[in-house]
């Protein structure tokens, strides 16, 4: 029976890119709830404002 060579770097971690990396810099690396408040706190404030706009 032929043993099956695998590759020694096949669990190691790989660095994370894309929108893991802009919230490390941006949060840092333990980010708490205030930050997520912080992050939707404009969202909400556009889509109240939408909402009361609508209304008139």
């Amino acid at each position: 029976m032929k043993q099956i060579d695998h590759d020694p770097d096949e669990h190691r971690k790989f660095p994370d890119y894309g929108d893991r990396q802009w919230a490390k810099k941006k949060f840092g690396e333990n980010p708490t709830p205030a930050d997520l408040i912080y992050y939707l706190l404009p969202i909400a404030a556009v889509a109240i404002a939408m909402f009361l706009w609508r209304g008139y």
